[in-house]
Order: structure tokens, then sequence, then C-alpha cells
């Protein structure tokens, strides 16, 4: 059986501008994953910069994604997800950046 994962209220949409690229950031303006959309507005790839927030004694600290394992796969901060639109659902699971891949992605932006 499988399971539908839910849309959070504040998720970047699944389709966009044609060739274009969207941002979400966190409250302090520090950019936590961008989305690339390909030629028919359809997403392509995303690139998490995600943090967490951990309860730490009395206090909340935010603690970079890698300290950490995401969902259970340790894919690493930042990490991609690569969208299939042949497959269902067509955001692929979380995985490591290729060497350079990062530079060569933001280079493009």
């Amino acid at each position: 059986m499988s399971q539908k994962r839910q849309k959070r209220v504040n998720d970047l949409p699944a389709t966009g501008t044609p060739n274009s690229t969207q941002e979400k950031k966190d409250p302090t303006g520090t950019i936590i994953q961008r989305r690339s959309y390909g030629a028919d507005a359809r997403a392509t790839l995303n690139i998490g910069y995600q943090l967490k927030t951990v309860k730490c004694g009395a206090s909340r600290r935010i603690l970079p994604l890698n300290f950490f394992a995401f969902r259970g796969k340790p894919a690493g901060d930042p990490h991609a997800h690569d969208w299939d639109w042949n497959l269902t659902p067509p955001r692929q699971q979380a995985r490591s950046l290729f060497t350079g891949e990062l530079e060569i992605y933001e280079s493009q932006l």
C-alpha cells in the first residue's frame, strides 16, 4: 500500500514558469530549497539546503541537516531530488550531489 505525501502549505509548486528557478527561504532569508523547471514548466530538480530545528535543553537551535539522516538515508546537505514525470510520485528520493554539481547548478542561475 503506497502512502501519498501530503502537500505542505509552503512547498514550492511542482509547476512554474518554463526554464526558471524558484527559491524557498527560511524566516531569516536563508535559502533552504531551489527548484528548477524545464521547458514544459514542470519541476526537473530540487536542491535542498535544509536546516533542522532541534531541542537543546530549554532552547531551540537550528542545525544543518547533515547532522542527521535524511529520512533514514544520509543524503547530506545540500542534497538533490530529481523529478521523473514518468513515475509516481514524480519527485524522487533524496540523493547526494555529484562532485561539482552544486557549482554547475548555481553558475547557471
